[in-house]
């Protein structure tokens, strides 16, 4: 059975403190026989107890000296310094019991009253150091990534909210290149020493003001005040070029930019850097292993791995079948598509841009003839070493030097929905099994991109029809002007595209705005359809709708931050008075302030029960005299400049 064992630090503390308890308890005991002794008595016992108090005392000071490290960091010398006094003054004292007064006894004393004072107030300030330090370690393990000592996620955010409002910055991401090959060779501490390495070139190329944090695990972010895209862009490539290679033809990490500003989402600019940087890193990955000379380093299960990363039909036919043509020798690649009843090639790479402008200029109709034809009906691929020999040549590709192809269908919910072709023109090609099992590999590829596109669709629709109708009948219930849910959901997209918003947070938008009110329903019909004005514990009740609908949306799975930070804070002011948080100036999530300002304008020029409607100039002056108050100035400014470009082109 194993036995509990204490830190050996604990020990000398422990002897230390026994040394305390004893001293103590000695004075308590000559003070109770002082009582009851002759006073002749009482000064050769009083000497005896001082002096054998004296001795463990100043031990004391011995094992401290020798054990400080059993103290906190900080209170050793304090405690040196006084148990020190206290003996040495007992010592004193002890001998003056024997001899009489020792000369300049007072001044000792008070000599050692003041060290003893020093010694408090050296702790004192001992102990608040130590809180200060405790306080500093415990931010910087919030905000700090151990492995780097770069801020993490949390500490990135903070510093980026603590820049001035009229800051403007560019945010970079770095994405390292073939960390899971590192690690595979090396192990994960080489990757670490990796990481840690690609850190230290990120800190030293960056300007002193960047902030730099580590937003995952092979995932860097900085944002770099006062610098364009161009700019900073400079400094990424001034980190790579002293930062380590990794063992592949990849640079050490693809780079992505995205302007923002202080007061700006900094999820927005985070989802445009990300974004970019995965563009960056398909042209890497295209400029390295789509290339001459990379051919022969390819292998079938190089492309079948690199083929199970891609994600879209685009990046399929971009990446995956072009690495397919290099790898078999092939000259071109091409994807047939039905248009206007005709199966034509919309997609043509591996041929001159002469070329692939001859041949959109032919009649291409091959669907009711030829090999794609032949592919469509027998439901499998096709093939010939011979095209002009072929029985189901067609003229216009034969006169255009085709001399071997190998089609085979693309499926999606179990029909063709496209062709993929592997052509040859400056002589014949043989046409071997493997050839034909790894074009059939790219199209169940294509096929399965184009089914999960579809089903991404799908669900997209539904979920938006099922966020309509209950945003219609919210619409209902709270005696709002019909067609008010969709005209301001229009709106807000509108002015999110002039803003330059990415697809993905429009539709973060669009969700929210759907539900901006679902929290009315937690609303009493009393409350919410009282026709004249509400107490103050009515509207208390009734601003309560905003957080209760955040709490209600919550929810709901599919719905994210963004769009639940919409219908939470679309009742927010510029100038913090608004509700439910009282948040103010750019702490209001974007999105909210956007919707806050196509809301407030619809309400304005929509008829209701206790309202005229306002006019278009009317409204918009409305909004203009709400700027830095009740709104956003710069968002009022974009929706007025879209109204009256939208009133000029009408």
């Amino acid at each position: 059975m194993a036995t509990a064992s204490l830190h050996p630090k604990v020990l000398p503390a422990l002897g230390v403190l026994a040394l305390l308890i004893v001293t103590t308890g000695t004075l308590v005991l000559v003070n109770a026989m002082s009582r009851s002794v002759e006073p002749e008595e009482v000064n050769l016992l009083t000497g005896l107890v001082r002096l054998g108090m004296a001795l463990p005392l100043l031990l004391g000071t011995v094992a401290l000296v020798a054990y400080k490290s059993a103290l906190p960091s900080g209170l050793a010398g304090p405690a040196v310094l006084a148990v020190g006094a206290l003996g040495h003054w007992m010592t004193i004292e002890g001998l003056s019991s024997f001899y009489g007064e020792v000369e300049y006894n007072d001044w000792l004393e008070i000599i050692f009253g003041l060290l003893m004072m020093v010694a408090f107030v050296w702790g004192l300030f001992a102990v608040l150091h130590q809180q200060r330090l405790s306080r500093a370690r415990e931010q910087r393990a919030r905000e700090y990534d151990p492995l780097t000592g770069l801020l993490n996620r949390t500490g990135l955010q903070r510093h980026h909210s603590e820049l001035s409002a009229s800051t403007r910055a560019t945010m970079l991401m770095f994405d390292l290149n073939d960390l899971k090959a590192i690690n595979d060779s090396g192990g994960h501490g080489a990757g670490d020493q990796h990481i840690r390495a690609v850190a230290k070139a990120i800190q030293t190329r960056l300007p002193d003001d960047a902030i730099v944090g580590r937003w995952g695990g092979d995932e860097f972010v900085a944002v770099i005040p006062h610098v364009d895209e161009a700019q900073a862009l400079e400094f990424a490539r001034a980190v790579e070029h002293v930062s380590p290679q990794p063992p592949g033809p990849l640079p050490p990490f693809s780079v992505g930019a995205a302007c923002i500003h202080a007061g700006e989402s900094f999820e927005r600019a985070l989802a445009i850097a990300d974004q970019r940087m995965y563009e960056c890193k398909q042209e890497h990955y295209e400029r390295s292993i789509i290339s001459s000379g990379q051919r022969g380093g390819l292998s079938v299960e190089d492309v079948s791995k690199q083929l199970e990363m891609l994600e879209t039909p685009d990046q399929v036919l971009d990446v995956g079948l072009a690495l397919a043509r290099e790898l078999l020798g092939f000259e071109a690649t091409a994807y047939f598509q039905p248009q206007d009843g005709q199966m034509l090639p919309t997609h043509l790479a591996g041929l001159q841009e002469d070329d692939r402008q001859a041949l959109r200029a032919l009649d291409l109709n091959t669907h009711h003839s030829g090999m794609v034809s032949s592919a469509i009906t027998s439901n499998s691929t096709t093939w010939t070493a011979d095209y002009p020999a072929d029985p189901r040549a067609g003229r216009a590709w034969v006169e255009f030097g085709l001399k071997s192809a190998v089609v085979t269908p693309v499926r999606s919910r179990g029909e063709v929905v496209g062709v993929l072709a592997l052509m040859h023109f400056s002589t014949w090609r043989a046409i071997t099994p493997a050839v034909r099992r790894l074009l059939e590999t790219v199209a169940l590829r294509l096929g399965h991109t184009i089914e999960r596109l579809r089903v991404i669709e799908d669900v997209r629709v539904t979920l938006e029809g099922g966020l309509l109708s209950m945003g219609l009948a919210l619409e209902a219930r709270d005696l709002e002007t019909s067609g008010h849910t969709e005209r301001v959901v229009g709106l807000s997209l509108e002015l999110g595209q002039a803003l330059g918003l990415s697809p993905g947070v429009l539709s973060d938008l669009k969700q929210g705005a759907y539900l901006h009110d679902i929290g009315k329903l937690a609303i009493p019909d009393a409350v919410l359809l009282k026709p004249g004005r509400l107490d103050p514990e009515e509207w208390a009740l009734m601003q309560s709708h905003a957080s209760r609908g955040h709490d209600l949306a919550s929810r709901i799975p599919t719905l994210s931050p963004a769009a639940l930070a919409v219908i939470r804070h679309h009742h927010e002011r510029w100038d913090g008075l608004g509700y439910p948080d009282r948040l103010a100036g750019g702490r209001i999530p974007l999105l909210a302030r956007i919707f806050a300002v196509c809301d407030v304008y619809d309400a304005l020029i929509s008829e209701r029960p206790y309202k005229r409607a306002w006019g278009q100039e009317e409204a918009l002056a409305e909004l203009l005299a709400q700027r830095g108050r009740q709104f956003d100035p710069a968002i009022v400014n974009a929706l007025v400049t879209l109204i009256q470009a939208r009133h000029a082109v009408a």
